[in-house]
C-alpha cells in the first residue's frame, strides 16, 4: 500500500539535520520544481511532500501548480479541509496538523507512523528538534488535525467508498 511506501521513505531520511539557514534537499528539490528557490525555508511540509513524491506516490497540487504537494503547513491543512480529507482518528500514513499557539493557525505538519492505544501517536517530522532535522516523535492528539491524503496517483474515478479510499 502507498502508506508504507511513504512512511519507509520517510524514514530513510530519520537523522538527516539542516545546514545553515534551513538549507535541505527538501527546500532544493520543492523550489527546483515550482521554479522558485525555496531553500532556506521552514521546510517541515516541504519534508513531507517530497516523502510522498519520493516514495512514487505524488500528492495532488496543493499549492503550486506543476508540483505536487505544498511548502506551507497550512495550506496543505486548507487544503484537505476544502477537499473533505480531514479525519478525526489517525490511521499511520496519514498528515498531523499541529496548532501549538491555539491561534487556529497550522504551525507544523508531520507523517504518522504507529497510534497507540492512549491516544499518543508516532510521527516523523521535518524542521524539528534542536539541532533541527528529522526525526521521529511521540506527541499527543489534542490540538492536532489529522487528514488522509489521496495521493494522485491513487486518485480513483467514482465514489470512494467503491474504492475504500473514504475518510472515515
Amino acid at each position: 500500500m502507498w502508506q508504507e511506501d511513504v512512511i519507509r521513505v520517510a524514514l530513510s531520511q530519520v537523522g538527516l539535520q539542516e545546514g545553515a539557514r534551513n538549507d535541505t534537499p527538501f527546500g532544493k528539490a520543492y523550489g527546483l520544481n515550482v521554479g522558485q528557490d525555496w531553500n532556506h525555508q521552514p521546510w517541515c511540509a516541504m519534508f513531507i511532500s517530497w516523502a510522498f513524491a519520493e516514495s512514487g506516490h505524488p500528492l495532488p497540487e496543493m499549492q503550486a501548480p506543476g508540483f505536487s504537494g505544498f511548502a506551507s503547513a497550512s495550506i496543505g491543512r486548507t487544503w484537505c479541509n476544502a477537499h473533505g480529507l480531514i479525519v478525526p482518528s489517525p490511521l499511520p500514513g496519514d498528515l498531523a496538523f499541529f496548532d501549538w499557539n491555539g491561534d487556529k493557525k497550522t504551525d507544523h505538519v508531520g507523517l504518522i507512523v504507529a497510534v497507540n492505544p492512549d491516544r499518543t501517536f508516532v510521527s516523523i517530522e521535518g524542521n524539528t528538534g534542536n539541532p533541527e532535522g528529522v526525526y521521529m516523535r511521540l506527541r499527543h492528539q489534542p490540538g492536532v488535525t489529522f487528514a488522509r491524503p489521496v495521493p494522485a496517483d491513487q486518485q480513483l474515478k467514482g465514489p470512494c467508498w467503491v474504492h475504500n479510499l473514504c475518510p472515515v
